[in-house]
């Protein structure tokens, strides 16, 4: 028999996680969701999910004390007459959590009907930017639950937070590779603008961000192919993201005179048409969200080696000196380093790539993602 899992999302939604949700269809589990997020609700009528809209007046996305001392008690009493519910309809075994407002309600109502609990802690890590009071409520509910991390670090800031070990566990996040193989090739797009010559060979980086966020790691990028372009003239910069930000940078590239070798496309629908065409991915993202996530894993399946900064989430995918860099941000030299060595030593190019597309498929595969959280839920409902 099928295990019943009910999932809360109230916040943001990304395909990555609609991709594990559909393998953990395929481990003989039924799903249903709560959510007020847009993008998911319509994934959910596309693959036939049962799904019931939260209002959005519900979905806190900043901890303050009217949700605390006002909202949070209705939300926990009305969680606890749904859920109560379901279960009398026998129609959930568990639920699963995602965002801090469900956390906070949804696990006192599980608790007391005798639900299995599970939080997924998607980055960034939220514990971190609660206030003080939100953080003792939270530790103590962590109680109550099994907290699943999709990065070590995010499991490190727990256990100093003060959460049992033995209620914290990590998955690894995963991807499926295919899904951006074979796009066409976005140069041949780009030869169309008169810019530059179709037949001319590019040394090639990519990075994507929300350009509000990543300004200053892409302020310090500029510097860097700047610099760069001396020792290596067909360098080029393609940026993906979009933001009030991007008429600034692009006057800043425009300032710095190196405008004809910095893309801005946007958003593309498909990023696979610049991913399998780069030859370093440039993580310009200072703390990754699940989309800054999502795109470096398919970098690192292509085969592409990976420069992100320290501190910002990136220690399970970049192995340094072995297929990337982990450099102190706002520094433009050794980024500057990193890329000259990659480009003038081929041999070490193609090892990063081959030991990128090694850590990938070892640690990173969606199947695997979505086993093991099957796994736990199972587990924990025993």
């Amino acid at each position: 028999m099928a295990l019943r899992v009910t999932i809360f999302q109230s916040l943001s939604h990304d395909s990555l996680l609609s991709g594990c949700y559909a393998s953990m269809c395929a481990e003989n589990i039924d799903l249903s969701f709560l959510t007020a997020s847009p993008e998911l609700n319509a994934v959910c009528f596309e693959q036939n999910w049962p799904v019931r809209k939260i209002p959005r007046f519900l979905a806190d996305e900043k901890p303050t004390h009217f949700f605390l001392f006002f909202k949070a008690p209705l939300l926990i009493a009305a969680c606890f007459f749904y859920l109560a519910r379901l279960k009398i309809a026998k129609k959930t075994d568990a639920v699963l959590c995602l965002a801090w407002p469900e956390k906070l309600a949804v696990t006192p109502a599980a608790a007391l009907l005798g639900i299995k609990c599970v939080w997924l802690d998607t980055p960034p890590a939220e514990y971190p930017a609660l206030p003080r009071l939100f953080k003792l409520i939270y530790r103590r509910q962590a109680r109550r639950a099994c907290v699943i991390t999709l990065q070590n670090r995010a499991k490190d800031d727990l256990l100093k937070a003060g959460v049992a070990p033995k209620n914290i566990l990590t998955v690894m996040p995963g991807i499926k590779p295919a899904d951006y193989s074979r796009q066409d090739n976005l140069f041949t797009n780009l030869a169309h603008t008169g810019h530059n010559s179709r037949n001319r060979k590019y040394f090639t980086l990519g990075a994507a961000v929300a350009l509000e966020e990543g300004r200053q790691n892409l302020e310090t990028l500029f510097r860097a192919v700047k610099n760069c372009l001396a020792v290596i003239p067909s360098i080029q910069l393609i940026v993906m993201g979009s933001g009030r930000e991007k008429k600034n940078l692009e006057w800043l590239a425009k300032k710095m005179d190196i405008t004809p070798v910095v893309w801005f496309v946007g958003e593309p629908a498909h990023p696979g048409k610049w991913l399998e065409n780069i030859d370093i991915y440039v993580v310009a993202a200072p703390i990754l969200h699940l989309p800054d996530l999502r795109l470096a894993l398919y970098a690192l399946a292509l085969g592409r080696p990976l420069i992100g900064p320290a501190g910002s989430g990136l220690e399970d995918l970049i192995w340094p000196d072995q297929n990337g860099f982990l450099l102190e941000p706002g520094q433009s030299e050794p980024l500057e380093r990193a890329i000259i060595d990659l480009e003038r030593n081929r041999r070490l190019l193609k090892r990063f790539a081959e030991k990128s597309r090694m850590i990938a498929a070892n640690n990173f595969t969606l199947e695997q993602m979505a086993g093991q959280l099957s796994k736990i839920i199972k587990t924990r409902n025993e």
